[in-house]
């Protein structure tokens, strides 16, 4: 009779030696932690010092160790240092890593000059982790290790050891010809001339020179200025976009174009205006934006765009700020979308357009509390979108254009597209900047004729800042105006014929702002006026249950006793209690009184609400201030308030109704 095998059970490893195993492995194989502190880092000596004396046991010979001085040396993609013992020098690893720095860029941005190195390490698995772009001083410093790709890089960081890797990599660095790297493009001083820089070479008064004497970064690499088209003369090309953009929506494109031709002389003013091209999905919007995209790169389209919104508002920022006196077309602006938090798209919208607005970046301070550098936008800047942002101050700096299905056939976008993908577009926008290299312009003249234009555009009402934003697309007609005439595309007479209905098309479309406006103007009073309301104490808010609420200083209830607490705080006797605040959701409001609260605020400083009760709580759901419920499509929300089940209009935007 066979005996059955004992089963032998596994012995059970304490946490000590399973927490030791952990790390053996992930000295390994890389691991997940950048530095190593404590006790861990005691550890982390120890299995490295095993693996020292593992390799000496079995007799291994450093034959794959590259010496860098007496000192230091790298083994088996270890960096070792040789360290006094009482038994003799020793070398000990203090690395899981060993590295070599593989690109020298400089940054060479026409006003400074910066180096960057990347560097590789190489793991004991053989494994390659390449870092980003890092400074000189980063790696004098070593802190790229802790905040730059390389998550799988172990080391103990005292003094002694960054001095020592960093010296490690230094030695074992071949010798490397500098990159010129350019982070931004468009116009810069060279020998005292302005040249327009771009993806695939330099244009400047006196030639065009090519690919060898410019290397961009990546994000830069689709702005190819060429001129695909050198057997046509200017006035043949002319006519053939001509042929392609007469199809498509008349003041729409010419905004729109007007905006491709604005972008080169955002160096000498910049553009302070954000075009903004909303409908519904399927109005091909962002087709039409592609095809304006296009005169900056052929390889651009309604699928490739130099920026997103779903990208975080630092990085957009960034991307405005380098895509330098050029289009660039910020894609689907869309709050409504599913698994979008709409509040916080509609934070970075704001944020974005003001700052193209104001010409200016918000200020930040370093890890040493020293100003970063600032990064205004620069760009040329057309929106997608399929709502408008929020706030009149914010449509105040936008042109707005709307897009509706049908305004452009598949037909008329397949032929635009066409020739867009041909570089029908870029070869006539190359020779309108070899113009511009040419004419070598000054602020100031750019500057008083944007202001000349601007008087055109006095008297149609809405924002006061409506005439300068019509202003900057009419004047980057007129300086491609000049460029045809000079090239003999058209006659002076022609060009000015077309400018005069450019003038009518933008006129056109500076009435049309003022619907947007209103809408805003009517959401934005109807709160002023509820404030007021509470502020005089004839309204006030008060919580679900019918107490003081949160923020009570701010919704209707007054001091009656100098020690400023909450007991010390009481409604007016004849106010009106309009709604309630509820810390969760935001403020209740009972629309039929609050409507009748703010026409009696507006009333009393000799003014009134100009929308209706209806259509007014239509703009603000519209405008994204309320919930609305979704399923039966209505805009007043069942609640339990005070006991009882009322129907309110729930308002989401704090401001709104508290002041910052």
């Amino acid at each position: 009779m066979v005996k059955k095998k004992e089963q032998i059970k596994p012995k059970t490893k304490t946490k000590k030696e399973q927490k030791k195993k952990g790390i053996d492995d992930q000295l390994a194989d890389g691991g997940a932690t950048t530095i190593i502190d404590g006790k861990d880092a005691e550890d982390f000596v120890n299995s490295l010092a095993k693996m020292d004396a593992d390799s000496s046991s079995q007799g291994v010979e450093p034959t794959h160790s590259i010496a860098f001085s007496n000192w230091l040396r790298t083994f088996e993609n270890r960096i070792q240092r040789l360290t006094q013992t009482d038994n003799g020098d020793k070398w000990y690893s203090i690395t899981n890593f060993g590295g070599e720095i593989v690109d020298v860029i400089i940054d060479d941005s026409g006003d400074q000059r910066v180096t960057y190195f990347v560097v590789e390490l190489t793991f004991q698995s053989g494994e390659k982790v390449r870092t980003d772009r890092i400074t000189t001083r980063q790696f004098d410093d070593m802190s790229w290790l802790r905040t730059y790709g390389t998550y799988k890089a172990k080391y103990v960081p005292d003094a002694k050891n960054l001095l020592a890797i960093r010296t490690a990599i230094s030695d074992n660095s071949k010798e490397l010809s500098e990159r010129k790297l350019r982070a931004e493009i468009g116009w810069v001083k060279q020998d005292g001339k302005l040249s327009f820089i771009h993806a695939s070479g330099i244009i400047s008064a006196e030639q065009n020179v090519g690919h060898e004497f410019v290397d961009v970064d990546d994000d830069l690499a689709r702005f190819e200025q060429e001129d695909f088209f050198p057997e046509l003369s200017t006035e043949q090309l002319f006519k053939k976009c001509e042929e392609v953009y007469v199809n498509l929506p008349g003041s729409a494109t010419c905004v729109g174009r007007g905006a491709v031709y604005r972008a080169p002389l955002n160096h000498f003013v910049p553009c302070n205006c954000s075009l903004i091209a909303v409908g519904r999905t399927g109005s091909y919007k962002s087709s039409w934006a592609g095809i304006l995209q296009a005169s900056y790169g052929k390889s651009f389209d309604y699928t490739m765009f130099p920026a997103s919104w779903e990208s975080t508002a630092n990085s957009i920022e960034r991307a405005i700020h380098n895509f330098k006196d050029v289009l660039a077309v910020i894609d689907d602006f869309a709050p409504n979308a599913e698994g979008v938090n709409s509040d916080e798209l509609y934070q970075r919208a704001e944020r974005v357009i003001r700052s193209i607005g104001n010409s200016s970046h918000r200020g930040r301070l370093n890890g040493e509390f020293k100003l970063q550098k600032q990064l205004p936008p620069r760009a040329t800047v057309i929106i997608t979108a399929e709502d408008l942002p929020r706030g009149h101050s914010v449509l105040g700096r936008s042109l707005i254009v709307e897009f509706s299905p049908g305004q452009i056939t598949t037909d008329v976008l397949d032929v635009a597209q066409a020739a867009a993908r041909a570089g029908l577009f870029v070869s006539l926008q190359k020779r309108y900047l070899q113009y511009l290299a040419k004419q070598q312009l000054e602020a100031q003249t750019v500057r008083e004729e944007r202001s000349v234009l601007a008087a055109k555009f006095n008297g149609l009402g809405g924002h006061a800042r409506l005439p300068e934003n019509l202003a900057n697309y009419a004047l980057g007609w007129k300086y491609f105006f000049d460029f045809l005439v000079k090239a003999s595309a058209v006659t002076k007479q022609e060009a000015e014929l077309r400018m005069e209905t450019v003038f009518t098309e933008l006129r056109d479309l500076g009435r049309q702002q003022l619907k947007f406006i209103k809408t805003a103007d009517a959401v934005e009073d109807f709160f002023a006026h509820l404030r007021y309301s509470m502020t005089v104490g004839q309204s006030f808010m008060a919580d679900k249950n019918g107490g003081k609420p949160a923020n009570f200083q701010h919704l209707g209830w007054r001091k009656i006793a100098e020690t400023n607490t909450p007991v010390d705080w009481v409604t007016s006797a004849h106010a009106t209690k309009i709604g309630w605040h509820c810390t969760e959701e935001g403020f209740y409001l009972d629309w039929e009184t609050a409507y009748r609260q703010a026409q009696k605020a507006a009333a009393s400083v000799g003014g009134s609400l100009k929308t209706s009760s209806n259509i007014l709580k239509k703009r603000i759901s519209e405008a994204g201030f309320s919930m609305k419920n979704e399923l039966e499509q209505k805009d007043r929300l069942r609640r339990v308030i005070e006991g009882e089940t009322k129907r309110v209009l729930v308002i989401t935007e704090r401001r709104l109704l508290i002041p910052d």
